[in-house]
């Protein structure tokens, strides 16, 4: 399931496939961003959140090109929404502008089928003293190798310096929360300017 989803209308404008795809050091970088600077809190019961960003380096973000793509859970958001998505937490702008329309659809046309993930932390070898009782309960249960952070494809405004994106944490099939982020280049750097909720469970 693509994060955007288009509805066919008679005026939809034609993707202009000349326009050149962000690289990929600029979508890794958005996803460090949101690792080091929103720390990828996770909740277990009473125990609150805990920050990964100690170890922001051991982490491995692939690309996922396989025809059977890991799915972000829930909808993902609609086209049409995303010229409505905040660019602060007050809602005063706009994160997006309609110029951005054309480049919009073209990311989600290429797109259709990719995904960044983090996936199957201590499958990756990676061991994090704030997941030990994670860790714990998920080695007690059938589900202990599902844990994975999903990113959806960073949807870019035509010149780069805007960007959305979708997180997911599954720690088991009845286990997860998502967030939101609408991020900003301030001198050359990516920065969250807004962060939403999604789901919970």
């Amino acid at each position: 399931m693509s994060l955007l989803i288009f509805s066919s209308c008679g005026n939809e404008k034609t993707v202009d496939t000349k326009l050149p795809l962000p690289p990929e050091i600029e979508l890794h970088s958005i996803i460090r961003t949101i690792i080091q600077e929103d720390s990828l809190p996770v909740l277990i019961g009473k125990s609150g959140q805990y920050s990964l960003s100690a170890v922001v380096n051991s982490f491995r973000i692939l690309l996922d090109t396989s025809n059977h793509p890991v799915v972000l859970p829930g909808e993902g958001i609609r086209w049409k929404d995303l010229l409505s998505v905040k660019a602060d937490s007050l809602g005063t702008s706009k994160l997006f502008a309609p110029e951005d329309s054309a480049y919009l659809m073209l990311l989600n046309s290429t797109w259709l089928k990719k995904r960044n993930t983090i996936k199957n932390l201590r499958a990756d070898g990676i061991k994090v003293e704030a997941l030990l009782n994670l860790e714990e309960k998920l080695n007690e249960s059938p589900g202990k190798a599902t844990a994975f952070y999903i990113f959806s494809n960073p949807v870019v405004s035509k010149d780069f310096s805007r960007a959305y994106i979708e997180l997911a944490f599954a720690c088991d099939r009845l286990c997860g929360y998502g967030h939101s982020y609408s991020l900003k280049k301030v001198d050359g750097r990516w920065r969250i300017v807004n962060e939403e909720i999604t789901y919970f469970e």
